[in-house]
């Protein structure tokens, strides 16, 4: 949607990326950590990308809301930790999904395992992080698998809505919001809040 040369690039199109990536990301965080301060504690899980660390070229507005989501995060978990919530990212590697299996094959040669991996490997991450065995991360963002182009470390996520499943606590404790605009392959603003009772998966 907004991988296009920069000099192409206009307002709307960082209004997009900024309120879908960082907005709502905020918004949703706010809202479920005030929710988790109140039951004394939880865990929130943020997706960043690749670009959040390493630019791309006709990628700049985009590189620059997963930056400013993976400081977010960062920001969060220093805030929240008096209160018992833990605020972590997740930047997984190249993710073969029915919409970028072939591309994503394309990166093989990249990667130390030699495969791209499964939505399913990513969600098993985030749901670690959202239990008592991650207990004392916070803050860190984690990768399930780096590719590796020259001497740069490259973490990306390319998923699909629908990728994280969620389960509300009876309470309503869990929340979960995922939101997906397709066109341009990549997945936007997808967050995972979780409760102290670990509903989300």
């Amino acid at each position: 949607l907004t991988a296009k040369p920069f000099l192409e690039l206009t307002v709307a199109d960082f209004d997009l990326t900024f309120d879908v990536d960082v907005r709502a990301s905020f918004l949703l965080a706010q809202s479920a950590a005030k929710r988790m301060v109140e039951q004394g504690g939880g865990s929130i899980v943020n997706i960043t990308s690749v670009h959040e660390h390493i630019p791309r070229p006709n990628m700049a507005v985009y590189a620059a809301g997963k930056a400013a989501l993976g400081m977010l995060t960062r920001g969060l978990a220093l805030e929240l930790g008096e209160h018992n919530v833990r605020v972590n990212s997740v930047a997984p590697g190249v993710i073969a999904t029915p919409r970028n299996e072939a591309d994503a094959e394309k990166l093989n040669s990249e990667v130390p395992l030699g495969r791209p991996g499964t939505a399913e490997e990513v969600a098993g991450l985030v749901a670690w992080l959202c239990t008592d065995e991650a207990a004392y991360v916070t803050g860190s963002a984690s990768s399930t698998n780096f590719p590796i182009t020259g001497n740069a470390f490259q973490t990306s996520l390319v998923g699909q809505q629908g990728a994280f499943v969620s389960k509300l606590g009876a309470d309503g404790s869990s929340l979960v919001y995922s939101t997906y605009l397709g066109g341009s392959g990549i997945d936007r603003g997808v967050s995972i809040a979780v409760g102290s009772d670990g509903a989300a998966v």
